[in-house]
């Protein structure tokens, strides 16, 4: 998993970064950042694919230290919402490994991101759950309608869906519960 970080989440996370892989799958591939909401951490996570949406809040000190296992978590939790198959998250969390921190990835992706999480931060309110993982939040921003690279205006919850059924050619029948 390559995480491309803002330079307030590398310093929060207290790591160097590392460089970024000449050839990647963009699906493997997360755009961060860290702002405080309410005096706490709000981490904010874009995929560079399908732009799907993990917000994790309330970090500290301790939930950085295991960032990767939280973003996990998070992921594997977002990935149900989106109905995704358990043997395709499991396929997806084990082949995307340990994390690889990087810097931030293009202006464009940072556009994205910064947008975005400027978003989840005016409707945290009206979303905000106990515990780490703002599942609701989640779900909100990844069922909005966004303009993917293609020019096309998608979900990001379909759009991560349909990615990982190709990419693990699983594709489930619409007979299937």
């Amino acid at each position: 998993m390559i995480y491309q970080c803002t330079k307030d989440l590398l310093k929060a996370l207290k790591v160097e970064k590392s460089d970024k892989p000449d050839i990647y799958n963009k699906l493997f591939s997360w755009n961060g950042k860290v702002m405080k909401v309410r005096r706490r951490n709000l981490v904010y996570l874009m995929n560079d694919a399908s732009k799907l949406s993990v917000v994790l809040f309330g970090m500290t000190g301790k939930e950085f230290k295991n960032f990767d296992d939280h973003v996990k978590e998070g992921i594997r939790e977002v990935l149900r919402d989106c109905d995704v198959a358990e043997d395709i998250i499991d396929g997806y969390l084990t082949e995307a490994g340990g994390g690889i921190f990087t810097s931030s990835g293009t202006r464009k992706q940072l556009g994205v991101l910064n947008n975005s999480a400027l978003e989840a931060e005016y409707m945290f309110d009206e979303f905000y759950r106990e515990g780490l993982l703002q599942r609701d939040l989640c779900i909100q921003q990844n069922q909005m309608i966004v303009k993917h690279d293609d020019g096309d205006y998608v979900t990001p919850k379909n759009t991560m869906k349909t990615l990982l059924e190709e990419h693990y050619e699983k594709k489930k029948t619409p007979f299937d519960g």
